[in-house]
């Protein structure tokens, strides 16, 4: 039994360790999520104060498709019909849509532009700390000279 290395018992029991936690752990979470009893009933989610709930969307949506249709049926009456005035019908060009609102101005470069969230510069630190200054920025005197072997 010589052949065999200790230092793969080591990893083997390892990895079978690993499984076992993995294991368990989705045991865990499945126990979690076990439905509530049928006969409680389900609270509907709390609607944060300041925001219509979803009935009232609904309501002001249907309320504003009836305006709609109604104000489409009425210019379809109205051009089924002629004025009896007039013995030409003639049609006005559709007006021209109106210009997009200009966007509201805002300073071209602010801090939070820069830099981000708090989270974001912090993960740019770390990066910056980890891979160093460019190599690619030295000049090649530099270069050659680390590339040099050492003298003897």
């Amino acid at each position: 039994m010589a052949w065999f290395p200790i230092e793969f018992l080591v990893w083997g029991g390892l990895f079978v360790a690993m499984l076992v936690l993995n294991f368990v752990m989705q045991r865990a979470a499945a126990r979690k999520r076990v439905p509530p009893p049928a006969g409680r009933p389900q609270q509907p989610a709390a609607v944060p104060p300041g925001r219509p709930s979803a009935a009232e969307l609904w309501g002001q949506l249907r309320k504003i498709t009836e305006a709609a249709e109604a104000k489409a049926a009425a210019r379809a009456e109205l051009a089924e019909v002629p004025p009896e005035g007039l013995r030409e019908v003639v049609e006005r060009p559709a007006p021209a849509p109106a210009a997009p609102p200009a966007p509201p101005r805002r300073r071209p470069y602010t801090r939070r532009n820069l830099l981000g969230s708090r989270s974001d510069l912090r993960k740019a630190i770390v990066l910056m700390t980890v891979l160093g200054p460019c190599r690619g920025a030295e000049s090649a005197q530099r270069g050659q000279a680390i590339e040099e072997p050492p003298p003897r």
